[in-house]
């Protein structure tokens, strides 16, 4: 199955119970997802919410 966005590329790595992606998108939002968290807050940076 295919789900990457035009015009986008990502990379998923699992190391244990965590999944690391990378993901690099272009064009304007919305993209489909809602980011929680961040360095800026002293926090991991968590995928919140998924629109399908």
């Amino acid at each position: 199955m295919d789900n990457s966005f035009p015009g986008s590329s990502s990379a998923v790595i699992q190391k244990g119970k965590f999944v690391f992606v990378e993901a690099q998108l272009q064009g304007g939002a919305p993209w489909g997802f809602t980011l929680k968290g961040g360095l800026e807050h002293d926090e991991p940076l968590i995928i919140s919410k998924v629109k399908f």
